[in-house]
């Protein structure tokens, strides 16, 4: 399914377009997660909040960032974590409704690894890139891979340096889309995000043309 989507996807910039459908990079996301652990024989759960943003502030250039924090639920201590992003990113743009993207950030990780361990503070850079294509009046795909340089022994095996992460959105109006994202990293760690983005303009095309 996801590969007739994408192969659909490639041939939208032949297609007759309307402004207001172009792919904006000016959004707020609050969003709800569930991920899954693969730790030896076992698969461990668990669940947390969070959201994404997004400002386009020049030229395609723009700032992003994200919170999400969770907690595993069959470990005992309950251990859980709280990851943070902060960068700069450029998107590249073919069409009104695709176009590539690439950036790169800072992130810091609390980690708390339960059975009354402290909690531990990791940080380190962070790079990404990925594709965005909108290829209905209320449809969109993205799929996207980024690499961080976050590395701590305590929590080895649960959080990967490598990922790769592959979304849609459905659009409700212009301002609000409904979205979903699934995210696997290296160490075989998947999570799956549900969530609402919302577009502070409703008209993104002209807010453009006036930049």
């Amino acid at each position: 399914m996801f590969k007739r989507l994408l192969a659909l996807a490639l041939f939208a910039p032949a297609v007759t377009l309307a402004q207001e459908n172009e792919v904006s990079y000016d959004y707020f996301d609050f969003d709800l997660l569930t991920t899954t652990i693969d730790v030896g024989p076992t698969d461990e759960d668990g669940h947390g909040i969070g959201g994404k943003f997004s400002i386009d502030f020049s030229s395609r250039y723009f700032m992003f960032g994200d919170y999400h924090a969770w907690e595993l639920n069959d470990i005992a201590g309950e251990p859980g974590s709280v990851a943070k992003t902060i960068g700069l990113g450029k998107a590249g743009k073919f069409g009104q409704r695709w176009s590539i993207y690439g950036g790169i950030g800072f992130r810091s990780l609390d980690l708390d690894i339960g059975n009354a361990n402290p909690t531990m503070q990791e940080e380190g850079g962070v790079v990404m890139g990925g594709a965005r294509i909108r290829f209905a009046d209320s449809f969109e795909v993205r799929v996207g891979a980024e690499y961080a340089d976050v590395v701590t022994s305590a929590m080895s095996g649960i959080i990967g340096e490598a990922s790769v992460t592959a979304g849609m959105d459905l659009h409700m109006t212009d301002a609000v889309a409904i979205t979903m994202e699934y995210k696997e990293n290296e160490e075989s760690a998947s999570t799956l995000t549900v969530g609402v983005r919302f577009y502070p303009t409703k008209d993104t095309s002209q807010l453009r043309q006036r930049r």
